[in-house]
């Protein structure tokens, strides 16, 4: 089961963006994966709603999970294609000449929040120093 893993590092990543940015309730973190990963997504986001609990600015936040399709690049024809088999041909001409150029991303790709900032400029006052 690697989804546990990568549940363990999209947190570890939203936890330290969340963290340099000064987001302190994340609301959403956006994540790219590529299907040749062969991820579940109900897997992973069962591990991430479990594992969130460990990282208090995350503790609300939903996982949204954005699958990007197998592409690959004939060095045969010069065509791009989707992968659409498990054959590793190129769909064009049929040689085996191929390289994959799409599909095994696997990256954050946003996190959405409040920062203490906003939740200022939204009219609460910002409590005073001591």
């Amino acid at each position: 089961m690697h989804e546990a893993t990568m549940s363990d590092s999209i947190l570890r990543m939203a936890s330290e963006v969340a963290r340099r940015e000064k987001i302190r309730n994340v609301k959403r973190v956006d994540v790219i994966i590529g299907e040749l990963h062969h991820v579940v997504a109900g897997v992973l986001r069962t591990h991430y709603e479990i594992g969130k609990a460990d990282f208090p600015a995350l503790s609300r936040s939903k996982l949204r999970i954005r699958t990007r399709k197998a592409r690959i690049a004939c060095r045969h024809c010069r065509k791009k294609s989707a992968l659409t088999a498990v054959s590793f041909l190129c769909p064009s001409c049929g040689s085996a000449q191929i390289e994959v150029i799409g599909g095994m991303e696997l990256h954050l790709a946003s996190i959405e929040g409040e920062t203490d900032t906003e939740k200022t400029r939204k009219g609460e006052k910002p409590q005073a120093r001591r």
